[in-house]
């Protein structure tokens, strides 16, 4: 705790405060310089994330199927739908579906306890029937001591067995887990074991029998096992969803190739506005952005936007523009979706070699430049945060001696205040005396005049 001037009567605390803070110029600075590379460090690392974010779109750029991808319609999805790759020629078909595939589907007998033992056991518990059943080639052991819930969970343990086990109605229900006649659930019980623990009055009940999938494709009949049929016509794969009659349309899918771009004109847009906002400086205020004559954000945009309009030499389009995707005279890139809906009908192949084709394309070479900005390690980016880094840390050293040498320098003067109070009191203890001497003296001296 300290006292400001007893003697003198200074406000030392409010000196002391004002001196310190006349010393503290040096540290502000250093403070302030520290924010403003943080503020840096923070700028580009956005920049960074969204120049990756543009590198992640332009692969799509490089995908065969982003460019030359199938879309099919059916006059009745109710009936039948179906996908296409890229290899599927456009064209039209009429399908008819006679019928469905199904999966064979045997219901046991009823019993009355689900968790109960089946038959009979002796006084120790253990059954006095057992014996095999083979279920599609697996052999499922049962005995008179299990429930039906036992043989259905026995069931379902069983790997590869090609069956699903339920309980229904207090029944056991063997469901084929694959349609079709080759699916058909086969059941072998040479002992008639299924009938002596009353699982079965005779055979088994047919809640549906196993059928293959039969169609007509442009009057053509075909049959197969499931109602997904993928090997009628090269890249086409069908899928059966009831009887009837529909048409099949496959087309080039131009909205997928323009989704992508769309992505990819928002993203470039992204990076660009980034740069600019960074680099203004706003006419009232005279306040800059953090990219401000930073000569190093500003080449990667004007490069950036060199890669993307430069032209294409392998391709049937040559610039970009051709496509319909401009950048004006602001580094804004926009697309007319018209004019590349158009490029893709007529010639899908040719737009995804202007993008990608082997080593060559736009898209490459925006990766390729991307990655120079982006790369750990050794990256253009990467280099400039291992510099701000360097700096914080040399500036994190300074801080913390120009905070040593004020605490120093503020204990330093109220020490120099005390020991200044300490020689007034002093001062004034020898003044006190002195006057007290003169006073006396004066005293002895008129009494000697009186005598």
């Amino acid at each position: 705790m300290r006292i400001d001037g007893l003697v003198s009567g200074l406000d030392t605390t409010s000196l002391v405060t004002q001196l310190i803070e006349l010393e503290k110029g040096p540290l502000k600075r250093l403070q302030s310089e520290q924010s403003e590379i943080q503020r840096l460090q923070d700028a580009w690392r956005s920049l960074n994330t969204r120049l990756l974010n543009l590198e992640n779109i332009v692969k799509d750029l490089k995908a065969k199927e982003t460019f030359t991808s199938r879309k099919v319609t059916s006059s009745a999805a109710d009936v039948a739908s179906a996908t296409a790759s890229t290899n599927a020629l456009p064209g039209s078909y009429r399908l008819k579906v006679e019928q469905l595939a199904t999966a064979h589907r045997l219901a046991s007998a009823r019993v009355d306890d689900v968790d109960g033992a089946l038959g009979e056991v002796d006084e120790e518990g253990n059954p006095l029937v057992e014996g095999e059943i083979i279920i599609n080639g697996k052999t499922i052991s049962l005995s008179s001591a299990q429930s039906l819930r036992d043989i259905q969970n026995l069931i379902n343990e069983t790997e590869d067995i090609g069956v699903e086990a339920k309980i229904i109605d207090n029944r056991l229900v063997l469901i084929s887990t694959e349609t079709g006649l080759e699916n058909a659930i086969e059941v072998v019980d040479e002992n008639g074991l299924l009938q002596q623990l009353g699982l079965l009055e005779g055979d088994w009940q047919v809640v549906q029998e196993a059928q293959d999938a039969v169609i007509y494709l442009d009057g053509l009949r075909i049959t197969r096992s499931s109602n997904v049929i993928s090997d009628a016509v090269e890249g086409v794969t069908f899928t059966l969803k009831a009887a009837g009659e529909t048409e099949l349309s496959i087309t080039f899918d131009t909205q997928r190739a323009v989704d992508k771009l769309k992505a990819f004109v928002n993203q470039y847009n992204s990076v660009i506005d980034y740069i600019q906002q960074g680099q203004s400086k706003s006419e009232v205020t005279g306040t800059v952005g953090i990219f401000f004559a930073d000569g190093t954000a500003r080449t990667l945009a004007t490069s950036l936007r060199r890669v993307v309009t430069d032209a294409v030499s392998h391709s049937e389009f040559h610039s970009i523009a051709s496509l319909g995707i401009e950048i004006d005279r602001y580094g804004k890139m926009s697309l007319d979706e018209k004019v590349l809906v158009d490029v893709l009908e007529k010639d899908p192949d040719a737009v995804r070699r202007f993008f990608y084709d082997g080593e060559q394309g736009v898209a490459v070479r925006i990766e390729a430049f991307v990655a120079e900005y982006t790369r750990s390690g050794d990256g253009v980016i990467a280099n400039r945060q291992d510099c701000f880094t360097r700096r914080t840390q040399d500036i994190k050293k300074q801080i913390e001696y120009q905070e040593y040498r004020i605490e120093r320098k503020e204990e330093s003067l109220y020490r120099q205040f005390a020991a200044m109070e300490k020689a007034l009191a002093q001062m004034m203890g020898q003044s006190d005396w002195l006057q007290a001497q003169l006073t006396s003296l004066n005293n002895l001296t008129r009494q000697g005049n009186r005598r």
